[in-house]
């Protein structure tokens, strides 16, 4: 199998898929994204635990409360 490079500026050939062509692209646009998507993670998982540990901790009081002593 011999592998032949194009210089570098060189077109693509005629029958050189659409996909190949825009495939480097795709890498900008995933190095683009993965920071935001990491960051939305981060904003999303932060926003429920300071929602959950509140209410949790009321209902384990409400249900303390309810518990009779020595049943």
């Amino acid at each position: 199998m011999t592998v032949v490079l194009a210089p570098a500026g060189a077109a693509a050939a005629p029958n050189t898929p659409a996909l190949l062509r825009w495939m480097p692209f795709a890498t900008v646009l995933t190095a683009a994204f993965v920071p935001l998507a990491v960051g939305l993670y981060l904003l999303t998982s932060t926003a429920w635990t300071t929602a959950e540990r509140p209410l949790l901790r009321r209902l384990a009081t409400a249900r303390a409360d309810r518990v009779v002593p020595g049943h």
